[in-house]
């Protein structure tokens, strides 16, 4: 399985958690977390978009 995958699990289950206990200050930090995730997320995937093409139409 994909450490992403770990994190995103892990991170739903201490929001969860959070959310019960109304851990205020742990729910905003699990939101930054989720936030910061989504936005690395969707550059990396404009960066493969930009690159893939040059990387993978190189004539051997």
């Amino acid at each position: 399985m994909p450490r992403s995958t770990y994190l995103h699990i892990t991170l739903v289950a201490v929001k969860k958690t959070a959310m019960m206990l109304l851990d205020r200050p742990l729910m905003a930090s699990c939101d930054r977390i989720e936030e910061n995730t989504r936005r690395q997320q969707a550059w990396l995937l404009s960066q493969v978009g930009a690159h893939a093409p040059q990387v993978l139409g190189v004539p051997f």
